[in-house]
């Protein structure tokens, strides 16, 4: 298990021809768990959830969530299953666009 808590604030940030950026401050949660279910068998599932403010007052929210499960056939194959889903929410002011995915994924791994 893993469990990530964070508050950062960016300042006195330019860019590369030394234009002034504004002030950002990005906060969020992230926890991720994984389990051997047994000899061959893994679960994980992960998700975060991430906040941005900027100095003008722009907002963004930005939700993720992951599962996978994977099988090992023998030595040599493996097998993963995964589920994720993506969520951007713009918020008052801000200029990034809202949107969510859902994504699902089958691999197929071979290892020599």
């Amino acid at each position: 298990v893993s469990l990530v808590v964070y508050d950062e604030l960016r300042s006195g940030r330019y860019t590369d021809d030394g234009t002034p950026l504004d002030d950002e401050r990005q906060t969020g949660v992230a926890i991720s768990m994984d389990w051997t279910l047994g000899p061959r068998t893994d679960i994980s599932v992960a998700g975060s959830v991430n906040s941005r403010e900027n100095e003008a007052g722009d907002e963004l929210d930005y939700i993720l969530g992951n599962v996978s499960a994977s099988y090992r056939l023998g030595s040599a194959v493996g097998l993963t299953l995964a589920y994720q889903y993506a969520e951007q929410e713009p918020g008052t002011g801000s200029s990034g666009r809202g949107y969510a995915s859902n994504i699902v994924s089958f691999y197929v791994t071979y290892s020599f």
